[in-house]
């Protein structure tokens, strides 16, 4: 599945990645960390899964995912518990 950013987003990161701004895919991680405005502790779980096109972040404390955070970039957050 294909994740899709807002169009103002999308162009901001196409832009740096065609301009050669990053080294590696670790570089963009690092450098997308400071936007997201998740839990200051797991920003680095929501960045990587913006870069890896992932459409879910599983994990058991929502309270550091939650929906308004998450919605620009077009990610949900579950517990991997559900029913």
């Amino acid at each position: 599945m294909e994740v899709t950013l807002p169009a103002d987003l999308k162009n901001q990161v196409d832009q740096e990645i065609a301009a050669g701004h990053f080294k590696s895919s670790d570089e963009l991680i690092e450098r997308a960390i400071p936007m997201m405005t998740n839990e200051e502790k797991d920003r680095h779980v929501t960045a990587a899964a913006v870069h890896g096109g992932a459409p879910l972040i599983l994990n058991f404390n929502l309270r550091h995912f939650r929906r308004e955070h998450l919605e620009p970039w077009a990610l949900e957050a579950q517990h991997p518990q559900i029913s």
